[in-house]
């Protein structure tokens, strides 16, 4: 092999990374149903420090109403068929978004998060209580 010679060394500390989190735009709490239906998913690592990209390619939305329906989305913010189930949920019943699954932007990877979500349908404000 070739020689080479040494310029400088340099004494580093290799810092502890958490791992991957999914962020909301609406986290757990009371929210209107527009506001659910609008959600949008994302992914970083906290406190990092270097430009590194992630995005939530699917996820699962559980909405627990009379019924408790699971859909199975593709992408970072709802389809029409989670849409059409948030809107049949009253005041009080329950939106869970869970099994995120986190890719990074320009290299194969790909990571399951056990982030969830908790929701709540909210009083509609018109709404009068007799």
């Amino acid at each position: 092999m070739g020689e080479y010679d040494v310029i400088s060394t340099h004494e580093f500390r290799i810092r502890y990374v958490a791992g991957n989190k999914v962020r909301a735009r609406f986290d757990n709490g009371e929210y209107s149903k527009n506001q659910i239906k609008d959600n949008r998913f994302w992914s970083e690592i906290p406190n990092f420090e270097f430009p590194v990209n992630f995005y939530v390619s699917k996820f699962t939305v559980v909405c627990i109403g009379s019924i408790r329906v699971e859909i199975k989305v593709q992408g970072h913010k709802l389809n029409s068929v989670a849409k059409k189930e948030i809107e049949k949920l009253e005041a009080g019943q329950t939106v869970i978004f869970k099994d995120f699954v986190v890719r990074q932007k320009d290299v194969d990877y790909e990571r399951e998060l056990n982030d969830r979500f908790v929701l709540t349908i909210e009083e509609s404000p018109d709404k009068v209580i007799e």
